[in-house]
């Protein structure tokens, strides 16, 4: 029987050669000021400074080929909207959630080791949860499989979509950081394309 697949989900992955330990130090600077301001929000970062140009480029290439790769218009393009620094735990990234309103979500990964706490996703058919028990497959894909985890590796980018429902398991190591900047994307329209959908 001919299997096809329909209302596909997507996770890319890439890696990119980045001057980590650079990235490192900026991060726990950024995150040791925001601690003294509020301990409980993850600082965000200005996607002009300088010291980042490197990761904004390499992610802006990687989602753009992702986009064309998906099919989306050639005269459209995704754009950064936003980007913040995780280091080790979080309570807004340790619970399950979506990023609404955006268009392609991810993360990449600055410091981190294979304890230091897997990123899940979640299926979104919510009825897979209660209908196919693990013990029910052999080998789990993305229909008979209700979460599928990511190890974080240094230099490794992520990218979902927006409205998949993901969290991020604790880091219980003692002797390793997990430092990761995430990240928001919007799509760039031709403009008065979109004027009929306002």
């Amino acid at each position: 029987m001919k299997i096809n697949t329909v209302f596909n989900n997507f996770l890319a992955i890439e890696y990119i050669d980045l001057d980590n330990n650079m990235l490192a130090i900026y991060c726990k600077e950024k995150y040791r000021l925001q601690q003294q301001v509020n301990p409980r929000m993850s600082p965000y970062m200005d996607l002009s400074d300088p010291k980042i140009k490197p990761l904004v480029d390499a992610i802006t290439q990687n989602i753009n080929i992702l986009h064309k790769d998906l099919g989306f218009r050639s005269d459209s393009r995704q754009e950064i909207t936003n980007m913040w620094i995780n280091i080790n735990n979080n309570i807004y990234i340790d619970g399950a959630h979506s990023h609404p309103g955006y268009f392609f979500s991810g993360t990449y990964y600055v410091k981190s080791d294979s304890d230091s706490g897997h990123i899940n996703f979640l299926n979104p058919n919510r009825e897979l949860i209660s209908t196919i028990l693990p013990p029910m497959s052999n080998n789990p894909n993305s229909f008979n499989c209700a979460t599928i985890r990511h190890q974080p590796d240094p230099g490794k980018l992520i990218v979902f979509p927006s409205w998949l429902i993901h969290y991020v398991e604790h880091n219980l190591t003692e002797h390793s950081e997990r430092i990761s900047i995430a990240f928001n994307t919007k799509i760039i329209m031709p403009e008065g394309l979109m004027d009929d959908y306002k």
